[in-house]
């Protein structure tokens, strides 16, 4: 007889660990109470159905429930911080908002290249603010 644990000594393992009961696991699973103890018990196999409903329906690492090697439960997914919201515009300064968008952009972009295109971006609106007040002014001189 081996004393090697199978993945039904491991879904006793993490049932156990997880505090519940052999119905609520079988329950969630969708199989029966009795199926489930079998498993465990080593007197049937776990099918690759019970292995997936498993790993979509609980936290189990699926490698820890088939090898048994690395942690028993997955590590929960990274969340990514929202970026931070966009300034208001001001009527003073109408471009001042697409300025900050853009200024936001270049804080999130990962790549050289974007970050190139962005800054030529950002320049090309500082030209065209500064045109704009050269033309204003030619106007004025001219009226």
């Amino acid at each position: 007889m081996s004393t090697e644990i199978t993945s039904g000594g491991r879904i006793a393992e993490w049932r156990k660990a997880k505090k519940l009961s052999q119905q609520k696991l079988a329950d969630l699973i969708g199989v029966s109470r009795s199926y489930l103890g079998d498993i465990e018990a080593g007197r049937s196999d776990a099918s690759a159905k019970i292995l997936t409903s498993m790993a979509k329906h609980t936290d189990v690492n699926s490698v820890w429930l088939l090898t048994g090697e690395g942690m028993m439960v997955q590590e929960p997914p990274q969340v990514q911080p929202e970026p931070p919201p966009l300034p208001e515009p001001t009527p003073e300064d109408p471009l001042a908002r697409r300025k900050a968008m853009l200024k936001l952009l270049v804080d999130q972009i990962d790549d050289e290249k974007g970050l190139d295109e962005i800054q030529v971006e950002i320049e090309k609106i500082e030209q065209m603010r500064e045109l704009k007040r050269e033309v204003a002014e030619l106007r004025r001189k001219a009226g």
